[in-house]
Parts: C-alpha cells; sequence; structure tokens
C-alpha cells in the first residue's frame, strides 16, 4: 500500500512513484524516500497500479522495475509519453541484458542494474530533483540489511548515537553474519541495535577480515524473530502483564496529562535542541504506546536534565511497566 493518499499530495513536494512488483523492496525504497526532506512517495505493484497513479499525482520522478508482472517498464514510459509528461525515469531491473537495446537512449531516461546502491539512488534524486539528503540516512537498518541480503552484497552497517558508534551489523555475500554493541554479541545485540529509535545507521563496505558468524537462520526469519520478540514485549506491556500493572491506558493518559501539566525546570534552564527532540520523540512513542522507544528517547532527555520533573515522570511510569529503572 502507497504511504501517500494521491488526493493528499502537497503540491510544493517532489512526488516520487516506485514501481515495483517486488514487495519487500519496494517498501523499502518507499520507506527510505518517503524521509527525504520535500519528496513525497507513492508506489505501485503492477503497471495498471502505476497508470492510474501516474494520472493522480503526475510524478516529478519515477523509479521502476523493467520487468512487471503485467507488463514492462517501458509501459510506464510509453504511458507518460502518451500524456505528454516527461519526468526523468530511473529504470532498476535484474534483467538489463534482456532489455537491452530496447530502452531508448534519452536523457531523462536512465537505466541501473538492481539491487540499486544506496549511494547511487540518493545522487540520483538528488541530480534529478535537488533535494537535500545529508540532513538523514534514508534508509533504517532493517532497510540495509534488507537491501544487502536480497542483492547477496557484503556490507557493515555502524549504528551511531550523536556520532558514535555503538555497534555494527554485518552482512556477508546476502547472509546475515553478526552483530555486536557495547553488552554483547549474536541476536541479543541484533535485537537490541534494531529497535533502539535513537541509534543512526551508516551503511559502508566491509573494510576488515570478518569474525566468525555469531547470527544463524536465514536473513528473513532471523528479521522476523526479531520483530515478533520487540512486538511480545509491547503487547504484554499494553495488556498491562508487565510488573502486574492495571489500567494501564488510563493510567497513562492521565500522566501524559500531568506531565504536561508539571513545571520544566530544568527544561526551562536546557533550552537545549537535543533535549527539545528527545522529549518530543518520547511523547510522541507514548501517544502511539511503543513504550520501548518512549523509554529511550526519556533516557536520552534524562542525560541532558536529570531533574526535569516530566522525564522522571515517565520514566517512573515506565519502570512500573517494565521498562528501564525509572529515571533515578
Amino acid at each position: 500500500m502507497s504511504p501517500l493518499d494521491p488526493a493528499a499530495v502537497v503540491s510544493d513536494n517532489a512526488v516520487v512513484l516506485v514501481v515495483d512488483d517486488e514487495p519487500v523492496l519496494r517498501a523499502s525504497m518507499v520507506r527510505g524516500l518517503a524521509r527525504l526532506p520535500h519528496v513525497e512517495v507513492v508506489d505501485a505493484g503492477s503497471l495498471r497500479e502505476a497508470i492510474e497513479l501516474i494520472d493522480a499525482v503526475q510524478p516529478r520522478l519515477v523509479i521502476s522495475d523493467l520487468d512487471l508482472q503485467d507488463g514492462t517498464g517501458l509501459d510506464v514510459l510509453d504511458a507518460l509519453d502518451k500524456r505528454g509528461m516527461h519526468p526523468p525515469v530511473l529504470f532498476v531491473s535484474a534483467y538489463t541484458l534482456r532489455f537491452s537495446g530496447r530502452v531508448p537512449v534519452r536523457r531523462d531516461v536512465t537505466v541501473r542494474e538492481k539491487p540499486v546502491p544506496l549511494d547511487v539512488l540518493r545522487a540520483d534524486v538528488v541530480a534529478r530533483l535537488g533535494v537535500d539528503v545529508e540532513s538523514e540516512e534514508p534508509f533504517s537498518t532493517t532497510d540495509y540489511i534488507q537491501l544487502a541480503c536480497m542483492g547477496n552484497r557484503s556490507v557493515a552497517i555502524e549504528l551511531q548515537r550523536e556520532g558514535i558508534t555503538v555497534g555494527s551489523i554485518t552482512v556477508r555475500a546476502g547472509e546475515l553474519w553478526s552483530a555486536h554493541d557495547r553488552r554483547g554479541a549474536g541476536t541479543e545485540a541484533l535485537q537490541r541495535l534494531l529497535h533502539d529509535p535513537s541509534l543512526r545507521p551508516r551503511c559502508g563496505g566491509v573494510r576488515a577480515p570478518l569474525g566468525p558468524r555469531d547470527i544463524t537462520g536465514s536473513w528473513q526469519g532471523v528479521l522476523l524473530e526479531a520483530a515478533r520478540l520487540h512486538d511480545e514485549r509491547l503487547h504484554a506491556a499494553r495488556r498491562g502483564e508487565a510488573r502486574g500493572s492495571d489500567g494501564v491506558d488510563a493510567a497513562w493518559d492521565d500522566l501524559i496529562e500531568g506531565g504536561e501539566a508539571a513545571t520544566a525546570t530544568s527544561a526551562a534552564t536546557a533550552s537545549d535542541a537535543e533535549f527539545d527532540a528527545s522529549y518530543e520523540r518520547g511523547v510522541d512513542a507514548l501517544l502511539r504506546k511503543d513504550y520501548l522507544a518512549a523509554q529511550l528517547a526519556f533516557t536520552d532527555a534524562a542525560r541532558i536534565a536529570p531533574e526535569d520533573p516530566r522525564v522522571r515522570a515517565n520514566l517512573l511510569r515506565l519502570a512500573q511497566l517494565g521498562f528501564g529503572g525509572g529515571g533515578t
């Protein structure tokens, strides 16, 4: 499903249409591009859906597979031409040789072999739309793992907090190979690194000889199991099972209201934008009931302003739900 309702496209933003019938790869590309500033992303899994979206949103850039189940990327290009629309078109395909000689040689058409390296994709977006992509990595850690494994590539993913590397994940020839953080290695380290929203991934080539493998099983199964364990913990908190808490939702609503009304003594002195960003991230996580993300965000805020009453109150309640140690 597209993350954007075509009727809600903001005219000042550049609309990018992604066409690919591989759901996992398409979803990864969409999530990554949707994080770019001044960009709106719609996606289609077939030629028919692509044509419908072309009419609805008039994209500024089209990224399309060449081999689709109900047609080809060339049909997408033909649909644009018939409508007098000439946005840049980037074809990505694992079958470039099959289409050799069939893709027209035009300034607005580029062909890349799938999977497209992330730096190349970013460079293409910058060159064609002029957006600034330096403020944030456009892909999540899971996206990087999926793209590397699907492309049978070897990569090293460094996880950083405030510019400091706190962990790493390695993929070797399409196999999820190892994970390490300051608390350990293997699948437990992978679980911590995947679900810490304060971490920012940086993906690059493997620069040193790989150590022993400490993650076994298919990458799909490992990621699914990590997501399952994460969801189970969140569901337990929502059901009030963690530490025997009752009435979680009602109590949490009271906390949010009370916390907002508290005097922000240290927040007033800690006007650092980093504190504000961490605190707002925590509130957003509370509202969507993602308690693990909230605990991590408020812990970051507490490092900057440990006496802030809102932060202390939220960390205390999170501790009662089974997340963290109460911020004391």
